[in-house]
């Protein structure tokens, strides 16, 4: 004879709810594990964007270019070709270069910085078409612009890196290898600072042009310290020390010494 003995309708429900309930807490269980998944992931990757960035700031930097140690000898130009160099050439201040600090005509590259942007020139530069007339060397400026994102961060700027490959400047195509990219998003801090080491301090801003107190001269680091904060709410603080990769020696030992130039105009040290 069969049991015809079954669940009882209380017995049903108790059982419904429990499967309810197990199932609700594996629910909840995998959807946090998703969602921190996912959180891991967009802070990996606004890391990771912050350090590659930051790598592409030390090579530009690391790299500033000078011609000066791209002299061939130390002797004093022939009459002809010092006759075609004219003292005007000489004299005048490029856009990229300083003037002549040396009757062949040798110039050294401009640096600018202050606290929120840097322009330089740099042997960085990587030539990727073949046909392209393009050297190593570009023009480098580093600056803020605002961040009009609307997912952006509240009063966040965008580190942006312009290039400039015509630093010889054709002046019938001064628009010709101009470039911007927006390096950095989010950021909402950025100081920069320069280390005079003839006087062994930092200062605020730098200038090598003729006309600034230092004339001809490189700072022997650029520190930055940076904040920045991702869309979804994340933050990097950055500190770091470059060190430009330029020698020591003053005009007079380089053999470029010139009655016009200072006496004694010492290069950085690579630290």
């Amino acid at each position: 004879m069969k049991n015809k003995n079954g669940f009882t309708l209380i017995e049903v429900l108790i059982a419904i709810a429990l499967l309810g309930m197990i199932s609700v807490t594996i629910y909840k269980t995998v959807t946090s594990s998703f969602r921190l998944r996912t959180s891991l992931a967009a802070e990996g990757e606004f890391n990771n964007s912050v350090r590659l960035a930051m790598s592409i700031i030390e090579r530009d930097i690391s790299r500033v270019f000078t011609p000066i140690g791209l002299v061939p000898n130390q002797e004093q130009p022939n009459s002809k070709s010092q006759e075609a160099i004219s003292q005007a050439d000489l004299d005048r201040e490029m856009e990229f270069w300083t003037p002549a600090v040396h009757p062949s005509g040798i110039r050294m590259s401009r640096f600018k910085g202050d606290e929120s942007s840097i322009s330089f020139v740099s042997s960085s530069h990587i030539k990727i078409y073949r046909d392209v007339p393009e050297a190593e060397l570009i023009q480098v400026s580093y600056e803020l612009e605002d961040d009009d994102r609307e997912e952006a961060p509240e009063r966040s700027k965008v580190l942006v890196r312009k290039i400039n490959s015509n630093v010889f400047v054709d002046p019938n195509d001064k628009d010709w290898g101009k470039k911007t990219y927006p390096l950095l998003t989010g950021v909402k801090e950025l100081k920069l600072k320069y280390f005079d080491p003839r006087k062994d301090d930092w200062r605020a801003d730098w200038e090598n042009a003729r006309s600034s107190g230092n004339k001809w001269r490189y700072p022997s680091r650029v520190s930055i310290e940076m904040m920045v904060e991702s869309d979804a709410g994340f933050s990097f603080f950055v500190s770091e020390e470059i060190p430009l990769d330029i020698p020591v020696y003053s005009l007079k030992s380089a053999g470029l010494s010139n009655p016009k130039t200072e006496p004694d105009a010492y290069f950085p040290k690579s630290f």
